[in-house]
């Protein structure tokens, strides 16, 4: 844990933190939810506030599909396999996943390189591909720090 969660973490509020400094319409939009919430409260925010902040959550969510904590994972095939596409992966080769490549695909994502945390807004993600969203990579190995 010490090294995956202190430099993922670090680095996911620094590409945010660069994300939000150059789009400054989604800094706006994020103080301004924070000031619905929290008006003029100097209060620290709480665990129990965190639902309602749903734009941030959107800007975290659009950080972590440009710039995933886990940008690629390798797995060993166990058995041969034969993929949709055709290919042909023989037992104890290697698959390599791209959830970066993946996250910037134009048919899974209109705009892809565009920084856009509106497209995990409710609406937005109806009907979105089951594992086209992996920043923590997924199935029973994925990050046990995701929350």
């Amino acid at each position: 844990f010490m090294f995956e969660g202190h430099d993922t973490t670090t680095s996911a509020i620094n590409f945010a933190l660069h994300a939000i400094m150059k789009h400054p319409e989604v800094q706006e939009k994020a103080m301004k939810e924070i000031e619905e919430i929290f008006g003029d409260s100097n209060a620290m925010p709480e665990f129990n506030d965190l639902p309602k902040m749903k734009y941030i959550e959107c800007i975290i969510k659009e950080t972590l599909r440009l710039w995933p904590s886990v940008p690629y994972v390798a797995r060993t095939v166990t058995e041969d396999t034969t993929l949709k596409c055709g290919c042909k992966l023989p037992a104890g080769c290697s698959a390599v996943l791209m959830f970066y490549k993946l996250h910037r695909d134009p048919q899974l994502y209109s705009e892809p390189d565009r920084f856009n945390p509106e497209r995990f807004l409710d609406d937005s993600i109806n009907g979105r591909k089951p594992y086209s969203y992996c920043p923590f990579s997924a199935g029973p190995r994925n990050c046990i720090g995701q929350k």
